[in-house]
């Protein structure tokens, strides 16, 4: 099957490929999820910020997900590992649903491996997306 073409913003290609790194050490075994995100690098766009289509999710995005097997909604914004706060919503960029929804767009649904099992879940709306508004692509949705 072949691999789905992600877009990244070009400030975030390099730190995003320091996490994997970093998150590769730190594992014996490179997780499924980890194999996934480095193999959609070597497809992505690399795109400048203001070149970021509008319904792509970036670090920093937030964004409603639906989980198809409960119909249930997640509000979550993607951020870097040191970043993250699952009470508070922020999944990092390397967890497994960080990972899956990662440079996908608007519409698309995606299979993530987490402990409870597999779920599919599909992207509805980018709620907030500091790439295509006057945030700085450094700034975080709240």
């Amino acid at each position: 099957m072949k691999a789905k073409t992600i877009y990244i913003n070009v400030e975030d290609m390099t730190r995003l490929s320091e996490c994997l790194r970093v998150e590769r050490m730190r594992y014996e075994n490179e997780s499924a999820h980890l194999r996934v995100l480095s193999e959609a690098f070597h497809h992505a766009k690399v795109v400048l910020p203001n070149q970021m289509p509008p319904d792509v999710v970036t670090v920093h995005s937030q964004v409603l997900l639906r989980d198809l097997a409960s119909g249930e909604e997640m509000k979550c914004i993607v951020v870097f590992p040191e970043d993250a706060d699952v009470i508070a919503g922020r999944i990092s960029v390397v967890a497994p649903i960080g990972a899956a929804i990662l440079g996908r767009r608007v519409g698309e649904s995606v299979q993530v491996n987490v402990p409870a099992g597999v779920r599919r879940m599909r992207i509805e709306r980018i709620l907030c997306e500091p790439e295509t508004t006057a945030m700085s692509s450094r700034e975080v949705c709240v």
